[in-house]
């Protein structure tokens, strides 16, 4: 660099600069354009749509109840199971903390349940570290769905619940999920 450099940030100088090194550019601010050769076609500019009074909400449908009988192992599941049935998700991908699965139901095969399970396990443990508090839950956007994860604590070690769907779940299916679970957990 040489003593007449001057910083970008001197705009005054920068003009004085420009006019040096190309007088015309002094005298003539802007340079005239000619009238442009194609057709400009331009349309009014759109009014904002009428608001009128908010739709009411959707009719929401009734909540199936879980399965009574969730004693034993089968009771796990009889749970998934009523998942997919009784909820109408694709999928549904019960897990321990270590990403073994205890259960799975619906369209996905037992190798890809695990793989799903143990990606999903991952995934919380990934989430906990971004907080300072454990992630109960999170929806990840997949090619052909959304993948929903609940985590649901039963004092120890807890077990991850995976629902593949068209939607992510909204919460009270979410709560019923929770409450069910949190029931097999503590019922055996």
């Amino acid at each position: 660099m040489t003593a007449r450099a001057v910083p970008s940030s001197d705009r005054q100088a920068l003009r004085a600069l420009a006019r040096r090194l190309r007088p015309e550019a002094a005298t003539n601010r802007l340079p005239t354009l000619p009238e442009p050769s194609f057709v400009r076609l331009s349309a009014p500019p759109l009014a904002a749509p009428a608001v009128g009074p908010a739709d009411p909400a959707p009719a929401t449908r009734p909540m199936p109840a879980p399965p009574d009988d969730l004693a034993g192992s089968g009771g796990w599941g009889r749970l998934i199971e009523w998942c997919v049935v009784d909820l109408g998700v694709d999928s549904a991908i019960l897990t321990d903390d270590r990403g073994l699965v205890i259960a799975s139901a619906g369209l996905v095969d037992l190798d890809d349940a695990q793989g799903i399970a143990a990606r999903l396990v991952i995934a919380f443990h990934q989430a906990d570290r971004m907080g300072t508090a454990r992630s109960p839950s999170m929806a990840i956007q997949l090619a052909t769905g959304w993948l929903t994860g609940l985590r649901i604590d039963n004092g120890g070690d807890p077990v991850t619940l995976g629902i593949m769907a068209a939607r992510p779940l909204d919460d009270a299916t979410r709560d019923v999920l929770v409450g069910a679970i949190a029931h097999k957990l503590r019922d055996g």
